[in-house]
Protein backbone atom coordinates (compact mmCIF):
# COMPACT_ATOMS: atom_id res chain seq x y z
CA UNK A 1 0.00 0.00 0.00
CA UNK A 2 2.87 2.68 0.98
CA UNK A 3 4.04 1.89 -2.56
CA UNK A 4 0.64 3.45 -4.37
CA UNK A 5 0.79 6.36 -1.49
CA UNK A 6 4.51 7.03 -2.25
CA UNK A 7 3.26 7.12 -6.48
CA UNK A 8 0.29 9.43 -5.77
CA UNK A 9 2.72 11.60 -3.47
CA UNK A 10 4.84 11.54 -6.27
CA UNK A 11 2.37 12.62 -9.23
CA UNK A 12 0.80 15.18 -6.54
CA UNK A 13 4.26 16.80 -6.56
CA UNK A 14 4.95 17.12 -9.66
CA UNK A 15 1.31 17.96 -10.20
CA UNK A 16 2.16 21.24 -8.15
CA UNK A 17 4.70 22.24 -10.29
CA UNK A 18 2.53 22.82 -13.21
CA UNK A 19 1.44 26.23 -14.36
CA UNK A 20 -1.69 26.59 -14.11
CA UNK A 21 -2.65 26.39 -17.66
CA UNK A 22 -0.73 22.84 -17.45
CA UNK A 23 -3.06 21.42 -14.20
CA UNK A 24 -6.24 22.85 -15.56
CA UNK A 25 -5.55 20.80 -19.15
CA UNK A 26 -4.62 17.64 -16.82
CA UNK A 27 -7.31 17.68 -14.77
CA UNK A 28 -9.71 18.38 -18.01
CA UNK A 29 -7.84 15.21 -19.43
CA UNK A 30 -8.26 12.90 -16.60
CA UNK A 31 -12.04 13.78 -16.39
CA UNK A 32 -12.70 13.01 -20.10
CA UNK A 33 -10.79 10.06 -19.67
CA UNK A 34 -12.99 8.89 -16.42
CA UNK A 35 -16.12 9.96 -18.38
CA UNK A 36 -15.14 7.66 -20.66
CA UNK A 37 -13.92 4.62 -19.08
CA UNK A 38 -17.37 4.60 -16.77
CA UNK A 39 -19.43 4.95 -19.91
CA UNK A 40 -17.48 1.44 -20.79
CA UNK A 41 -17.93 -0.11 -18.23
CA UNK A 42 -22.07 1.07 -18.59
CA UNK A 43 -21.61 -0.11 -22.29
CA UNK A 44 -20.40 -4.00 -20.57
CA UNK A 45 -23.91 -3.64 -18.94
CA UNK A 46 -25.55 -2.85 -21.81
CA UNK A 47 -27.19 0.48 -19.91
CA UNK A 48 -26.62 2.36 -23.24
CA UNK A 49 -25.33 5.08 -21.75
CA UNK A 50 -23.11 8.19 -23.49
CA UNK A 51 -20.65 10.64 -22.20
CA UNK A 52 -22.65 14.20 -21.97
CA UNK A 53 -21.70 16.43 -24.74
CA UNK A 54 -21.72 20.22 -24.01
CA UNK A 55 -21.27 23.16 -26.13
CA UNK A 56 -18.96 24.14 -22.92
CA UNK A 57 -16.25 21.41 -23.98
CA UNK A 58 -15.55 22.97 -27.47
CA UNK A 59 -14.60 26.66 -25.34
CA UNK A 60 -11.00 24.98 -24.16
CA UNK A 61 -10.32 24.21 -27.89
CA UNK A 62 -10.10 28.11 -28.51
CA UNK A 63 -7.14 29.78 -28.33
CA UNK A 64 -8.06 31.90 -26.03
CA UNK A 65 -9.45 30.07 -23.36
CA UNK A 66 -10.22 31.22 -19.65
CA UNK A 67 -10.31 29.26 -16.16
CA UNK A 68 -13.78 29.75 -16.70
CA UNK A 69 -13.68 28.02 -19.97
CA UNK A 70 -12.06 25.18 -18.02
CA UNK A 71 -13.97 25.36 -15.26
CA UNK A 72 -17.18 24.86 -16.91
CA UNK A 73 -15.70 21.90 -19.18
CA UNK A 74 -15.13 20.02 -15.91
CA UNK A 75 -18.52 20.62 -14.44
CA UNK A 76 -19.78 18.76 -17.91
CA UNK A 77 -17.64 16.18 -17.46
CA UNK A 78 -18.38 15.88 -13.47
CA UNK A 79 -22.17 15.66 -14.73
CA UNK A 80 -21.62 13.03 -17.55
CA UNK A 81 -19.73 10.78 -14.51
CA UNK A 82 -22.35 11.24 -12.23
CA UNK A 83 -24.91 10.50 -14.29
CA UNK A 84 -22.74 7.45 -15.75
CA UNK A 85 -22.27 6.16 -12.76
CA UNK A 86 -26.24 6.32 -12.02
CA UNK A 87 -26.67 4.53 -15.03
CA UNK A 88 -24.60 1.88 -14.17
CA UNK A 89 -25.82 1.22 -10.57
CA UNK A 90 -29.44 0.71 -12.28
CA UNK A 91 -27.89 -1.22 -15.08
CA UNK A 92 -25.44 -3.60 -12.48
CA UNK A 93 -28.79 -4.08 -10.12
CA UNK A 94 -30.62 -5.32 -13.25
CA UNK A 95 -28.08 -7.84 -13.60
CA UNK A 96 -27.85 -9.06 -10.16
CA UNK A 97 -31.71 -9.37 -9.86
CA UNK A 98 -31.47 -11.17 -13.48
CA UNK A 99 -28.40 -13.63 -12.34
CA UNK A 100 -30.70 -14.44 -9.01
CA UNK A 101 -33.69 -15.68 -11.36
CA UNK A 102 -31.19 -17.27 -13.45
CA UNK A 103 -29.34 -19.25 -11.22
CA UNK A 104 -30.07 -22.01 -8.84
CA UNK A 105 -31.06 -21.43 -5.69
CA UNK A 106 -28.91 -23.40 -2.57
CA UNK A 107 -31.37 -25.68 -1.37
CA UNK A 108 -29.24 -25.99 1.86
CA UNK A 109 -30.24 -22.64 2.42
Amino acid sequence: MDNKHDELDSIVKDFVNFTLEQKLDLLVEQLKQTAITVQQMCDNYGSGNEVYINRELVDIDKDDVTVDDYIEAMEVYVLSIQQSLNDFSIAEDKFLDLMDEVLPKDSNA
